[in-house]
This record gives structure tokens, sequence and C-alpha cells, in this order.
């Protein structure tokens, strides 16, 4: 989630339209963001969708609105023109900050307004999707300024010398980490390496330092600029080109005009950005099924397009076409979600059910809201989180588990059903580094595993607090404090599950059945990971604590 402050009348220039207060609040809710204030014609709302980082700025605010409104529909189209421009990438990179794409823009009409709305995406991209400039960094410079071709280059801390953005005097590479505000605030990402990276034309003019701070001679994006060359940089090549459209797309909307830059590596060359349209297959009956309204097959074609998806039905297939800015799309009830949005909740029409029951919670229901109440009354707070996960991140913590993959999946970032809840939590961490210390969450899900080529689908509950220090009493006495209110008793016994750490974790049982562990875990995964403060926790099977509990 991200807070951004648009101007009100920029935005309804690109609409084309203007809107009252309370048409924006509600149109902005249907694509998942909320008004939270208006103030001199500046708006703040809330990005709530952490994925769609298209919509961190005023352009791609438009360009959704745009589709909901009627005034544009289906996918949107943008031209990449060929160029000559060329990025070579030094091959000592490859495990300090191996990857680089880069495109330039020409001919970007920018006012005030403008500039610090390109700032704002730059920043709230590399801080939330980007985890805070480790996994992606991004840099807005005067193309003018820059001979072509660039050189990603590794050197040593002392070997260049420039002068920092918004700073007057040249600093050596490491002076700059310990002098500027920005080195002291992302500096470690580099820190500890031999070289550092560094991006310099061919008069040999450093241009910037990634993922660090920018050239203050040709890294400073003004009202006057009208040619802009961007760099994304950092440790996921599929982040970085999702990441080079949402820019592109943006600078487009301003008027711009998008050329392709290659991409030289030792191994393989990159021609980007890669403006293409992603080609879905997905299974009509089964959104059909589940859609909830009866509408024509047209109808949904054509609330697909207000979403800028365009779509065509064949036999039982739904093929959906997208542009390659949002990677949001995964399932059926993705599709089912977006034709609803379009559709407009508020005209869902109630329906009464065709035949009588007498309604009540089953003991799985009851036992969930009674684990619910228990966790929030001890002030932890419960998160939500997709069942989707990395398979690496599996594979850390599947012990005997044989994992369930996804085929053709539309990520990496998807490519498993999880084996625990707490490989969702670690991606989660791993992704965003917006949590807040100390804090105690929970969630309550569903997780999934092969077992003699079967798939075995179980609820879980999952308890971790983290903070600076944490020990294996934190978990214990919750985790007391929980079976006391479930009125079941349980044991521990010592345990050697590698993702937790030797001597300070246990299997929890009921009787003689293991229904969990606790446990603080292993720094090893959170270095992987990068996670920066320990955690400790716990986790049980609710598919096997329901046998033992009594809902009376």
């Amino acid at each position: 989630m991200a807070v951004i402050e648009i101007d009100l009348d920029e935005l309804y220039k690109l609409v084309g339209r203007n809107l009252s207060e309370e048409e924006l609040k509600n149109i902005l809710l249907n694509i998942k963001c909320e008004l939270e204030e208006i103030k001199n014609k500046k708006a703040k709302i809330e990005v709530k969708d952490f994925y769609r980082i298209d919509l961190y700025s005023t352009a791609g605010l438009a360009r959704e609105l745009k589709g909901l409104l009627s005034i544009e529909s289906g996918i949107p189209r943008y031209n990449v023109y060929d160029s000559d421009y060329k990025i070579f990438v030094d091959p000592k990179l490859s495990n300090i900050r191996p990857y680089i794409v880069g495109a330039v823009v020409k001919n970007v009409k920018l006012n005030d307004n403008l500039v610090k709305d390109i700032i704002q995406l730059q920043e709230k991209i590399s801080t939330s999707f980007g985890r805070r400039r480790q996994k992606i960094a991004i840099g807005l410079h005067n193309f003018d300024l820059i001979k072509f071709p660039v050189f990603y280059k590794a050197v040593k801390p002392n070997e260049y010398k420039f002068t920092p953005l918004n700073y007057e005097t040249e600093l050596y590479l490491d002076e700059i980490l310990e002098k500027t505000k920005a080195g002291q605030e992302y500096g470690y990402l580099i820190k500890d390496k031999e070289y550092y990276p560094l991006l310099l034309d061919s008069k040999n003019e450093v241009i910037s330092m990634p993922p660090v701070i920018n050239s203050n001679n040709i890294g400073k994006i003004t009202t006057d600029s009208k040619n802009i060359f961007i760099d994304v940089s950092g440790t996921d090549l599929e982040s970085l080109l999702i990441t080079l459209n949402v820019i592109v797309t943006t600078l487009a909307d301003y008027g711009g005009e998008i050329y392709s830059v290659r991409i030289i590596y030792s191994d393989k060359e990159i021609i980007a950005p890669k403006l293409e349209v992603i080609k879905r297959e997905f299974d009509y009956f089964k959104i059909k099924k589940y859609l909830g309204i009866k509408i024509e097959d047209k109808e949904i074609i054509e609330l697909l397009k207000k979403k800028r998806i365009n779509a065509i039905i064949e036999n039982d297939k739904m093929i959906i076409g997208y542009l390659n800015y949002r990677n949001d799309i995964i399932s059926e009830y993705d599709i089912i979600e977006e034709i609803l949005i379009a559709y407009g909740y508020n005209n869902i029409v109630p329906k009464v059910p065709n035949i009588y029951t007498k309604g009540k919670l089953s003991k799985r229901r009851k036992l969930i809201n009674k684990i619910r109440d228990i966790m929030t009354n001890m002030k932890c707070i419960e998160i939500y989180t997709p069942v989707l996960s990395k398979k690496s991140i599996n594979e850390l913590l599947k012990e005997d588990k044989e994992i369930v993959e996804i085929i053709n999946p539309v990520s990496s970032n998807y490519n498993s059903v999880r084996i625990s809840l707490l490989t969702s939590f670690l991606q989660l961490l791993s992704e965003s580094k917006e949590m807040r210390f100390p804090s105690k969450i929970f969630e309550v899900g569903r997780i999934a595993y092969l077992e003699n080529n079967k798939i075995i689908e179980e609820d879980s509950v999952l308890y971790i607090y983290s903070n600076y220090k944490v020990t294996f009493s934190d978990a214990k006495s919750v985790l007391e404090r929980l079976f006391i209110e479930l009125n079941l008793e349980f044991k521990l016994v010592d345990s050697n599950y590698k993702y937790l750490i030797s001597g300070r974790q246990g299997s929890i049982f009921i009787n003689s059945e293991v229904v969990g562990w606790i446990g603080e875990i292993n720094p090893e995964i959170l270095e992987i990971l990068d996670i920066k403060y320990p955690l400790v926790g716990f986790e049980i099977s609710l598919t096997k604590l329901l046998k033992y509990y009594n809902d009376i």
C-alpha cells in the first residue's frame, strides 16, 4: 500500500472530464484506492493494491479511470521506437547488483506538478515494490547531457568522484555513503562490497551510483527537461522490466515518445522496454459459474474493456490480453473481480435463496472465529496473504512435504501453493520493508501439499512476533494462552526443523499427534530473504486441532 498526492487539475485534464468529490471517492474504490482528503485541489489517495504500481501516478490513475468512465476502452496503445542506444553491463556486478534495464522518452511535456508526480512515482515504487531500493532502484536523468553508449560498471569505492544530487561538492563514492542523506539511508545495500555499481556515459561522466544517488549534473529532472533517460537497476529482472514499463507509459501519457535501449550482458542481450500484450487462457465455464450474475458474453467482453483488458471467448475458454505494466492477474477469480468492478458492486441485485434452510455456523467456522477473537484480544494484528507463493521460499520450509507447483504461472512470485502460512509471511517481509517493529501478527488460512500424489489441504493458524530481539518464551506464552482459552491441553517435544533454530524449537502435541511447531526462525533463512529482524512464532494445523476441540 502507498499514499500518493496528486493535483486534481492534472488528473481531470488527463481524464478529459471533471468529477465531484463524491464521484471521485466512489470511482476510486472501484480500483482499490481510497480518497483520504482533498485540500487546495490536492488529493491524498491510498493505493491499496501492492502490485498495481501503475496507479502510483496521476497518469496511471487517469488511464484506469478513463476505462471505467467509458472514455477509452481496451488495451492502451503505446509505440516504442527503435534506437541504437546501448548499455554495457560489467559481469563483475553479477554478485552485487546484477541487472539493469533502460529506456529513453523524448519530448515529454512537464510542469511543476508533473515533475513532482514522476518523482513521487519513482520513490513510491522504490520504497514499496522495490523493498526500499534493494530489489528495485530507479534513476531519471537528463538525456541531452548523456553521450551513449552507457556503461554499468563495477568500480572501487575511491576510484571515482562526482557531485551527488542536490549537493555542490564532488565526493568519492565511499564519502557519498558517509556524508549524504541518501548514502546514510541506502548505503548499506553496497557498503560491504568490494566494488560499487556506477553508471557512466562515453565521456566517463558519472550518471548515477545505483541504488544510492544520481549525479547532480545529469540526474536532475526539472520542468525544462524534455528528453529523459530512465535506468532501473536491481536484483530481479522481471520486476525491473515491469517497473520500466510503468515509468515509460507514465511519461508517454505526458506527451513523450518511447525509444528502446539495448542492454548488453556478457551472456545475453535485452531490448527494453518490452511493452507487450500478455495473452492468457482461462476456464470460461468457471468464470460464469462463480460470477454470480447473469449477463451475456458480449457484455462481459465490454466490461473487461472498461478495465483495459481485451477478451475473446472460444468454446469454454476465455482468452484475455492486457498490457504488461501489470502482473496481478493470476486466476479466474481475478477476471471475475475485474468484471464485477466494471459492472458495479452496487448494481448487483440481492437474491433470495429458492430453498429454505436453517443456517448455523459449522464447528470449523466456530473454531476459526474463536481463534480470531483470542488472538485479537492479545493485541495481535490479523493479516491476509496469497495462497500462491514462490517455490524457492516453499523449498526452505518443506521438510518432508512435497510442494504443489503451478503449471505456466503468470509470475515467478506465484509458482506454487504455500505449504505453510509462514511461507507467505516470509515472502511478504522479503518483498516489502514497510512493516513496523515490534509487531505481533497472526493469520488463519489454507495451505496445501502433496502426499502420495494426492493434494492435501489444511486450515492453519500462524502467529509471529518480530522485534529487535525475540525469545522462545515470547511465542510460548501466547501459545499457552491460546490453548487455555480453547480449553485444550498440549505438550512440547524437542524437534529438529531446519527452518527453526536448534535448541529453540519444539513440536506441539495433542495426545500423541503433532499438530504444529513453535520456535525461533533460523537466521540463515532470514539472511537469504534479506529480512533484517529476528522472528519467533508458531503454526498449528486447525484441521488436526478440530478433532480435539469442543465448541459447546
